[in-house]
């Protein structure tokens, strides 16, 4: 089942890197819904793959004691990990709206600390891409920010799309850029 016809499906394990590679931190907020679609925009304009990224927390639960005679059950594991590739694929089409979607997207959903897998996911990446959280008071220095963390400590660029950030957006600027360097001229 897919989000859009050309979106694949994928699991804990990175898409070789035959192109320009842009991962991409999403989760439910506007932020990272910008973030995914200047991934987008950035892969359709080099020919890349874009690998959008859900980190979950795994919640690890003790199987009830059962009788050998009884079948096993999936594990909770893969239930939970296939549930969190299901919100995945939500988070990315409700991101994509009815917008066609250029290039290659990958969706993948991987349990851990969001700060420490995206880290890791983007070895080798052309870009990490995350979205601008607006943490206030205690929670942002309880918590820590998640950008910052890959910030520091990333082997890539990281680029912060802030909230509400559209293709069309920057087109616009681009287009009012040209014209204001061509009356300078």
């Amino acid at each position: 089942m897919t989000c859009h016809d050309d979106y694949t499906d994928g699991a804990a394990s990175q898409p070789s890197p035959a192109r320009s590679l842009y991962v991409v931190g999403v989760d439910e907020s506007a932020a990272a819904a910008g973030a995914l679609r200047w991934a987008i925009d950035k892969a359709e304009a080099t020919d890349g793959e874009v690998y959008a990224v859900f980190v979950y927390h795994a919640r690890t639960v003790l199987a009830p004691p059962r009788s050998p005679y009884v079948p096993a059950e999936v594990p909770a594991e893969t239930l939970e990990q296939q549930t969190a590739l299901v919100d995945a694929r939500d988070i990315v089409q409700r991101a994509l709206g009815d917008a066609p979607t250029p290039g290659r997207v990958e969706i993948a959903a991987v349990a851990g600390d969001p700060r420490h897998t995206l880290v890791e996911l983007s070895r080798g990446s052309d870009a990490l891409v995350l979205g601008a959280s607006h943490r206030v008071g205690l929670a942002a220095r309880v918590l820590g920010s998640t950008a910052a963390a890959c910030a520091a400590n990333a082997s890539c660029p990281v680029m912060i799309v802030p909230e509400g950030w559209s293709p069309a957006d920057a087109a616009g600027r681009r287009a009012r850029a040209g014209a204001d360097a061509l009356l300078d001229a």
